[in-house]
């Protein structure tokens, strides 16, 4: 396999030293492919463990405390650990209580489309598009605070929160926490008079979850359930860990499908300890999302490396074959006959299903395409094309993307591709280098159904406010490359 010559790692502290000679990235030579040495990151054979066992190790004697046989937790204690059982809730999948959570979620997304106009009044021009271009960030921000009652108070207040508000946004991290952070340095500052403005609404989210999830705990047999999860889950998962080649053996012809892996699950699990079997059994949808999420990232890793070294056959071969592949399993699990027609048919709601996600993503830069309203005579410039093309990405793929990107060329960190330096970086690189990446981060995008040539998306780049839309990249002559 061919790879990207090693470079030495730049440190471009000042203006000046923008104009030292930049080291030169390379293409990648025809048939190579672009360097990946992530591990798998849902799970692992050997120690590793996916983030949801890692959080419940971690946080165990809080969330044992929390759901406390007796007495019941009292609202103080809820409030207090709110970003936890917030965490819980949602790696775990429990329903009842995540509800509680969900609802928050879409009140805030709601609370910050609404307030778009007001924003754009009371900010102007230049924030509004900041605040458009990272309105779901903003959103995992706004939720960050509202699960944090001293930082509302320290904002209420006025006093300085900003380290605050980074230690709570950087307590339980994920696949997306580095693309978050590169915001949150970015713009947190920035965004907080629009935070300050907004105690009133964010307390009271803060005291309504706190309510609903004080009504959830008040039953026995439920804290019972979640203290049972606590201490299940790490044992099952290790189980797993340990009996993965078997499993995968088993299922070598097929994807790893979470209703077979479960069931071999516990046919091995009853050879050995009938408690892990028990275990195994109170826990099946918590396995089955192990093992998909599992499945799905391993296809995902596969699509991208397919993608990030060879541009030939992709459409067919691995558009959107993540969520195909998930929809396939589920019919498969329904006893669906997957007839040519029906194949058909799943990979169109693939397709769908993907440009659904992204709707999210993007937020509010997503308008109707309308020619007679973006007139354009030439095309983005190379940085620019690239910086937009990055934006389509959702955070989670774009932090993996440039991982990749960035093990083959250490000058060039994506995540970092809208701050002045990274674009000095950018525009030094050679003309076919620059060529080629942009061509396969726009593959990366078509194979997850992220392009949708009847949308324009908006974007501000180091301080330019630029359309991008499927006109500038289908027709040749609007391309400067």
């Amino acid at each position: 396999m061919r790879l990207f010559s090693t470079l030495a790692v730049m440190a471009l502290a000042s203006q000046d030293v923008f104009a030292a000679k930049v080291n030169k990235c390379s293409m990648i030579p025809k048939a190579g492919r672009r360097r990946s040495s992530d591990a798998p990151r849902n799970m692992n054979k050997g120690t590793a463990a996916p983030l949801a066992i890692e959080f419940i190790k971690a946080e165990r004697e809080t969330l044992l405390s929390v759901f406390v046989d007796m007495p019941a937790p009292t609202q103080d204690l809820i409030s207090d650990k709110m970003q936890t059982v917030a965490r819980f809730a949602d790696v775990t999948g429990e329903q009842l209580m995540g509800q509680v959570f969900r609802q928050t979620k879409q009140l805030i997304k709601d609370t910050i489309s609404e307030q778009s106009a007001d924003v754009k009044a009371t900010y102007g021009e230049e924030f509004f598009g900041v605040y458009r271009d990272n309105s779901q960030r903003f959103g995992k921000l706004v939720r960050d605070v509202v699960y944090n009652v001293d930082i509302i108070e320290k904002l209420d207040e006025g006093l300085w929160a900003v380290e605050d508000i980074m230690a709570a946004a950087m307590k339980y991290q994920d696949e997306a926490s580095s693309v978050y952070k590169q915001f949150l340095d970015a713009h947190l500052e920035e965004f907080l008079p629009l935070l300050k403005s907004m105690t009133v609404t964010m307390t009271k989210l803060h005291q309504r979850i706190q309510k609903d999830v004080f009504a959830t705990l008040q039953s026995k047999k439920r804290r019972d359930a979640y203290r049972q999860m606590v201490n299940d889950l790490p044992k099952v998962y290790q189980f797993f860990n340990d009996n993965i080649d078997f499993i995968e053996m088993q299922n070598v012809d097929k994807e790893l499908g979470a209703s077979v892996a479960a069931e071999i699950l516990k046919e091995i699990a009853a050879t050995k300890d009938k408690n892990v079997a028990n275990m195994i059994s109170r826990n099946q949808k918590f396995i089955k999302t192990l093992i998909m999420n599992r499945a799905e990232q391993q296809q995902q890793d596969k699509v991208v490396e397919k993608v990030m070294g060879k541009n030939k056959q992709l459409k067919e071969n691995v558009a959107n074959q993540v969520e195909f592949d998930r929809l396939v399993a589920e019919a498969k699990e329904a006893n669906k006959e997957l007839t040519k027609e029906m194949k058909s048919s799943l990979w169109d709601q693939a397709k769908t299903n993907m440009k659904k996600k992204q709707q999210d993503q993007i937020g509010d830069q997503t308008e109707v395409f309308d020619q007679t309203k973006h007139e354009v005579t030439q095309g983005l410039t190379r940085y620019e094309h690239l910086s937009a093309i990055m934006s389509l990405m959702p955070d989670e793929l774009e932090q993996s993307i440039a991982q990749m990107v960035k093990e083959s060329c250490p000058e060039m960190d994506l995540i970092q591709v809208d701050t002045p330096e990274m674009k000095a970086i950018i525009e030094e690189q050679p003309a076919n280098f620059i060529d080629q990446l942009i061509r396969e981060l726009h593959d990366v995008c078509d194979m997850f159904g992220l392009i949708d040539d009847s949308k324009v998306i908006t974007k501000v780049i180091n301080g330019v406010e630029v359309q991008i839309y499927a006109e500038d990249w289908f027709k040749g002559e609007k391309k400067q490359f």
